[in-house]
């Protein structure tokens, strides 16, 4: 139901994150390349998300990072929602969607980790 990605970026990058569905396969319940996209901190905070943006592809743009740290990228199709905990922090999946699709994700705009360990 969905899939994350870790990348590190550095205190005030702009972090651009592109979903492209490069093919769309047969769901459980959808036919479609209706996705999701989302990005979290470290401790499950939920920092920008997006749903069909561009047509049904999604994509986050010019998101400012808040600290130097370990960041996800998750990948889902429509209906497959974050549940988060009182606290407002990411607790699990809702995976009831239903769609499938291959697809191309790209992170841009993060200072290269070897620049960040010193």
């Amino acid at each position: 139901g969905h899939e994350v990605y870790a990348f590190v970026a550095g205190l005030g990058d702009r972090i651009d994150v592109k979903l492209e569905v490069t093919r769309v396969m047969t769901g459980t319940l959808y036919t479609s390349d209706d996705s999701q996209l989302f990005v979290f901190d470290r401790e499950g905070q939920l920092l920008a998300s997006s749903d069909d943006e561009n047509g049904n592809q999604s994509e986050i743009s010019g998101l400012v990072m808040p600290k130097t740290d370990l960041y996800f990228a998750v990948v889902t199709s429509y209906n497959n929602d974050p549940i988060f905990n009182q606290e407002n922090r990411l607790a699990g999946w809702r995976d009831n969607g239903g769609g499938r699709f291959d697809y191309t994700l790209s992170v841009s705009g993060a200072t290269p980790t070897s620049a960040l360990v010193r």
